[in-house]
């Protein structure tokens, strides 16, 4: 979790989004913008090899900052 409320997630492959998922998480979102279900923080998720996944686990320590930005 981070301080803005976001969630990191660290994988080894896009997580898989199809139509029926997308449309199921944005009904979801509409359904707590009304106020009847609280909704789910958004999720950043960084797709990276086994390896690389322990090692950034490694680093990350409470009040570290991180810069997260594409490949160029």
């Amino acid at each position: 979790m981070l301080d803005n409320g976001w969630q990191l997630l660290l994988v080894n492959e896009p997580p898989r989004l199809g139509w029926w998922r997308r449309w199921r998480r944005g009904h979801r979102r509409l359904v707590a913008r009304a106020g009847t279900r609280a909704s789910h923080p958004p999720l950043v998720a960084l797709v990276v090899a086994p390896e690389d996944a322990r090692h950034l686990h490694h680093l990350f320590r409470t009040g570290m900052p991180i810069l997260v930005a594409p490949a160029s």
